[in-house]
């Protein structure tokens, strides 16, 4: 009796030590799934831009410089990581002073009744060690409309000083205005724009039950 209860103890610990290798090789062998973790923008490195099509007679090119993002999830359970960002209207900035009040009026991003935009994944979808496709919806001028981004994604790296792990990004979007509403000035600003994030992510080991973007 004895003998089997030691040899079901031994197995017992070969199952766990079999368990926690294969998740660390998992993790090992797609770095990709590890970085979705819980990571936050690093802000002051981070950068949201935009541009309309050259159909436009203007072509503008601006972005955003008030806003907060977070990835958030498991790296054991990758299709269940969540990404949302939201972006304070009134920060738009496309170097011209007279045209950035135009856009903060009613006809384009009229910030006084929308203050913020928000994009808030839907599915995370690996497609190689370095891509990935974000599908969400975004949330402007009070319509919510699906988006689709297409990620870029370097390798990690750790800061020798802070210890913390950091990874850029880089999403790139196609959406048309028309959908959300805004039609000012048509034709001479095109319905297309492209939408660029360049995220610089951090993850400082730790982890948060609250998103501070609620």
């Amino acid at each position: 009796m004895m003998g089997k209860m030691s040899n079901w103890g031994q197995g017992y610990r070969n199952v766990r030590r079999y368990c926690a290798g294969s998740c660390l090789l998992l993790m090992c062998l797609g770095y990709t799934d590890a970085v979705f973790a819980d990571w936050q923008f690093d802000k002051d490195k981070s950068r949201i831009s935009f541009l309309t099509t050259k159909e436009s007679f203007a072509q503008i090119k601006g972005g955003f410089h008030s806003f907060d993002g977070r990835i958030k999830g498991s790296p054991e359970d990758p299709l269940h990581t969540a990404a949302n960002f939201i972006i304070q209207t009134s920060s738009i900035s496309t170097g011209i002073g007279i045209r950035d009040s135009v856009l903060r009026g009613s006809g384009f991003f009229n910030v006084k009744a929308f203050p913020t935009m928000e994009f808030k994944s839907t599915k995370i979808t690996k497609v190689d060690a370095t891509h990935a496709t974000v599908r969400g919806d975004l949330t402007m001028l009070g319509i919510t409309k699906p988006l689709v981004f297409d990620v870029t994604l370097d390798k990690p790296i750790t800061d020798t000083v802070t210890k913390a792990i950091k990874i850029n990004a880089t999403a790139l979007a196609t959406m048309n205005r028309y959908d959300w509403g805004m039609t000012t000035f048509v034709p001479a600003v095109g319905p297309e724009i492209t939408v660029r994030v360049d995220a610089v992510l951090m993850n400082d080991g730790t982890d948060s039950e609250e998103s501070p973007l609620r």
